[in-house]
């Protein structure tokens, strides 16, 4: 017969677990190739296939056990190791975290300090700047009033000579002789300045055109421009300006009769032309009588200088005046006096 010799004994495992180990002798025998058969009587230990069974189920158990245990094992190092590195890579962020907002923290304070500095600085500038300008601002206001001053002055000096905004007129009266008894009547001629400044330089023509229309008439134009009586000449080298409203700066250039054939029509024009520097005015006086005595109507205008408006003075009482007041200022009726 053939035999099978089995020996079983129990070995320790890691983790406290044990498991049967089984040295077995196989004797090269011809029926084992036919059948396995533990009730064989060279079997020296006899054993129960569900112990077997059993056994080999413990032994499963616990393998796998061991190496579930075995893998928890793994899991929890790989976990505790990975929470480690989790945990030194977070504080390693919080590190540097921490190491930026100090760095951050001290560049702040750096800029802010930096820029403390540069704004104290341009402030300071900026106050230095304002000084500046508040010295360039007097510097310019003293020049403008200096230029002001100068262009016053320039002004006053031109107004010195041509006269500025002053003009003057003739002041004609025509009253009783008190000089003779061979006229009736005598004409008093003066000068009056209105304005501000001196005059200088003044030529005046005065004539009496109506009269010079009469007299070239009949004795021809030659005689009536140089009638003495109808024509007048006057040169003032200075005139003082108007200092006082009331009291009117003038000189008399003329007191003398009038012949009493002039005044027959109890009418009489006279037509000045005055020439200053500045420019030429013409003044047209107008006479009529009005119960023995000659009341005047005068008008002062230039057609040389534009911004000058003409002056007019007609007394209240002048006849032949137009319902508005105006009067007529033709200087020559082309009629024949008697």
């Amino acid at each position: 017969m053939d035999s099978v010799q089995a020996n079983f004994t129990l070995q320790p495992l890691p983790g406290f677990l044990y498991f049967y180990s089984t040295d077995v002798n196989i004797f090269p025998q011809s029926v084992v190739s036919r059948h396995f058969n533990l009730q064989h009587k060279s079997v020296k230990i006899k054993m129960d296939y569900t112990v077997i069974i059993g056994l080999i189920t413990f032994i499963s158990a616990g393998a796998i056990t061991y190496f579930t245990i075995r893998k928890d094992r793994a899991e929890k190092q790989d976990a505790q190791l990975k929470d480690e590195k989790y945990r030194k890579n977070l504080q390693s962020a919080r590190d540097t975290i921490v190491e930026l907002q100090n760095k951050t923290d001290k560049q702040s304070a750096e800029y802010y300090e930096q820029s403390s500095k540069r704004l104290d600085s341009l402030n300071e500038q900026q106050m230095k700047l304002i000084e500046k300008q508040r010295e360039v601002i007097t510097l310019q206001q003293n020049n403008q009033r200096k230029a002001a001053e100068l262009n016053n002055l320039q002004n006053q000096m031109i107004n010195e000579m041509t006269g500025g905004n002053s003009y003057c007129y003739l002041d004609i009266r025509i009253v009783p002789n008190y000089l003779d008894q061979k006229t009736k009547f005598m004409e008093i001629i003066s000068l009056t300045n209105s304005g501000d400044y001196p005059l200088q330089n003044i030529q005046i023509t005065l004539e009496k055109p109506q009269l010079k229309w009469n007299k070239s008439r009949s004795d021809g134009y030659p005689s009536s421009k140089l009638d003495p009586d109808l024509n007048y000449s006057f040169y003032i080298p200075y005139l003082s300006e108007n200092k006082n409203l009331n009291q009117k700066a003038g000189i008399v250039l003329l007191e003398r009769p009038i012949p009493d054939a002039q005044l027959t029509d109890s009418k009489i024009t006279y037509v000045a032309t005055i020439a200053l520097r500045k420019g030429i005015y013409t003044q047209i006086y107008k006479f009529a009588q009005f119960k023995n005595v000659w009341l005047p109507a005068s008008k002062l205008f230039s057609n040389y200088i534009s911004n000058f408006s003409p002056v007019i003075d007609i007394h209240p009482y002048f006849p032949n005046k137009k319902p508005d007041g105006t009067i007529d200022w033709t200087m020559i009726e082309t009629v024949t006096t008697k």
